[in-house]
């Protein structure tokens, strides 16, 4: 009934079907985000698909930056922010909480660029963290790559879920990264860096504006005394993301947006 592309990850999709066709894509519009927008190369290639519709990791409030796609090529935007998934993330119990901080990510160039300005301090003066992921993490604790069947325990036995995003995603607010949703469900505290468009997702989500304000918080939170306000703010996190932010929420969305009505609500019902 759908086709589901990606213009990062071209798999053509075939030119004879009764199917509809939606396609994940990247900015495109007035706003010039460097390394982020969509290249020609992508654009011709999405337009070659036909889709009936593209989405983007946005809100409706980011429209504008995904706009061309629908005011050049007519094709209407679908804002599809990143969620959880609460088939595979399930709450933990306070008592598997043996760490202050858990982190699972990967650090490469790019990403080391805010990694090392808000998470790596925070675990150089921590005594209580595991951190799983993959790339270089120079001068600190290192567990490597997680299989993914340990992942939802893992996330769940921390108390707080230190959140790092990408430089364009402090700057505009897209590409919210899909840890904080994760660890929300796993009841494990979200602290996020600089990006205020969390709250619309999260509106428990706990936001520091700067590195020192951001290790502030972190060790807050992880105190003994200040447990049970930890684990108040962290079950209205989870309650948010059930109650509107599963992918079972952003399949409703997309599913309504080619007129999938009946299916849609049932992914919601």
């Amino acid at each position: 009934d759908v086709y589901i592309g990606c213009s990062g990850h071209r798999q053509r999709i075939p030119n004879k079907h009764n199917s509809k066709i939606a396609i994940h894509v990247n900015p495109y519009g007035p706003v010039n985000i460097e390394g982020i927008n969509e290249s020609k190369d992508s654009i011709k290639w999405v337009m070659d698909q036909n889709p009936d519709v593209v989405f983007g990791y946005g809100t409706e409030e980011d429209r504008l930056i995904w706009s061309y796609w629908t005011d050049r090529h007519k094709i209407p935007w679908v804002p599809m922010p990143t969620a959880g998934d609460k088939t595979i993330y399930k709450s933990s119990k306070e008592s598997n909480k043996v760490y202050d901080f858990v982190y699972l990510g990967g650090r490469w160039q790019y990403k080391a660029l805010t990694i090392d300005e808000y998470l790596m301090p925070l675990f150089q003066h921590s005594k209580s963290y595991k951190l799983h992921g993959w790339g270089e993490w120079p001068g600190i604790s290192y567990s490597g790559i997680l299989a993914d069947d340990e992942v939802n325990h893992f996330l769940g036995s921390g108390k707080i879920g230190p959140c790092v995003s990408e430089r364009h995603t402090h700057s505009y607010g897209i590409d919210i990264p899909e840890r904080a949703f994760k660890l929300a469900l796993c009841n494990t505290l979200v602290i996020h860096d600089p990006v205020v468009q969390i709250r619309s997702l999260i509106p428990s989500a706990i936001i520091a504006t700067t590195p020192k304000q951001y290790r502030e918080l972190c060790f807050y939170y992880a105190e003994p005394a200040n447990d049970q306000e930890r684990i108040k703010i962290s079950k209205n996190q989870r309650e948010e993301v059930l109650n509107s932010q599963t992918y079972h929420h952003r399949m409703h969305t997309l599913l309504k947006a080619l007129d999938f009505s009946i299916e849609a609500d049932k992914m919601i019902a």
